[in-house]
């Protein structure tokens, strides 16, 4: 596998939850900090950040990002350029990609016979989003320079670590240097802006996970170099086609003969007909005009055992299942002992049905890890996923349910 997707992947998952031998110690499950409130003047100095972006009539921007937990760590370096002219090149390890005349190309080091070749429909983020699929999110500058939403570009840039994250506060350091401290739902996190150019030169976060009933952190930083560019040409690098086989997509650069599966907000939710534990039978698509809840489980996933409070906690929010809001269990990974998921399941305090899959719905919703928890809208579609365990995290997704519910 390549370096770009093998340092990506692990810096978003080094907390998940895949299935562990039987001997493993158990996922961590992450805390999560009060909820933050944000604060208008550090708000406003993040905006002039955007513009200054935005502004720049050309711009080179080096990143080294570093993620540790432990004694865990995993870097990456990754270069962009913009210019006037509407040009990009961005460059990470193994991998470069360029928007130019209207067209985006990218190419992996190990692999000479594809090439990405896609017009740019739209906007440069929409053609890069698309290519890079669920590979990883585009680099936080340019959602910087494109001008997206400041909790967007934040939670790119604080390694998608302490979600949604706000300004806070700010303060002035000794050499003029502006701070400005975030906080989302998982951890905090802190943003130094050069107060001439207001360019980011460094950002961090850290959040709390526990494993085997111990704290550990886990922490993001990243330093940034950033110069003025006139012209993404003047470097002479650019990705040529020759004869090479043309893919749509980063992931079948390397994988062409499939495309892993992830059902993510906006898609349309894949129907199923499973068993209940308590003997009855749910249709998903039976319960098309309500929102559903969906939590996937396995009875030797420690974080599923630590989350179903919450799910339960959820259900009692939301009307136990006759207020137009059903919440399920879905016991997948456990194979095919539905005795004994049964016999767990009569075991625990929780209200809230359970129903019991194999392994096809693990493969149709894009299960690679568990806990995930889904909200799917009244259409069928999906309004929110979750991946992983987070103490609290229910009650945000009571307020998606009650934004859902809004006429």
């Amino acid at each position: 596998m390549s370096r770009l997707i093998c340092c990506c992947v692990a810096m978003c998952v080094l907390a998940s939850c895949d299935r562990p031998a039987d001997t493993s110690p158990e996922p961590p499950v992450r805390t999560q900090p009060p909820v933050p409130q944000p604060d208008a003047e550090a708000s406003a100095i993040l905006d002039r950040v955007q513009a200054a972006y935005l502004e720049a009539p050309g711009l080179e921007v080096q990143s080294s990002m570093t993620l540790t937990r432990g004694t865990q760590r995993l870097e990456r370096k990754e270069v962009i350029r913009f210019d006037s002219a509407g040009d990009i090149r961005w460059e990470a390890p193994g991998v470069a990609m360029e928007v130019r005349g209207g067209r985006l190309l990218a190419q992996m080091d190990s692999v000479s016979n594809r090439v990405v070749d896609v017009p740019v429909e739209g906007t440069p983020l929409a053609a890069v989003e698309q290519v890079l699929g669920d590979t990883l999110p585009p680099p936080a500058v340019l959602l910087l320079r494109v001008g997206t939403d400041t909790v967007r570009w934040l939670d790119v840039m604080t390694g998608r670590l302490i979600g949604s994250p706000i300004a806070t506060g700010h303060r002035v350091d000794d050499d003029g240097t502006l701070l400005v401290d975030v906080q989302g739902r998982r951890g905090t996190g802190l943003i130094l802006i050069d107060s001439d150019t207001m360019w980011v030169r460094h950002a961090e976060a850290k959040t709390e996970v526990i494993a085997g009933g111990q704290p550990d952190e886990m922490r993001f930083v990243v330093d940034y170099d950033t110069s003025i560019l006139e012209s993404v040409a003047a470097t002479g690098e650019t990705i040529v086609v020759g004869d090479r086989t043309v893919v749509p997509t980063i992931e079948l650069l390397e994988r062409p003969a499939s495309k892993r599966i992830r059902v993510e907000p906006g898609d349309s939710s894949p129907d199923f007909t499973l068993p209940g534990t308590d003997g009855s039978s749910v249709t998903l698509s039976s319960l098309r005009g309500s929102i559903v809840v969906l939590d996937f489980w396995a009875r030797w996933c420690g974080p599923c055992r630590a989350g179903l409070p919450d799910i339960q906690r959820l259900y009692e929010a939301t009307g136990r299942n006759a207020s137009g809001v059903w919440v399920f269990g879905v016991n997948v990974q456990d194979g095919d002992n539905f005795k004994s998921v049964q016999e767990f399941w009569a075991s625990k305090p929780f209200e809230f049905p359970s129903l019991v899959a194999g392994d096809e719905i693990s493969t149709a919703w894009g299960l690679p890890g568990i806990p995930v928890t889904i909200v799917i809208g009244p259409d069928g579609k999906v309004l929110e996923r979750v991946d992983g365990f987070t103490r609290g995290e229910w009650k945000h997704l009571v307020e998606v349910i009650e934004a859902a519910q809004q006429p």
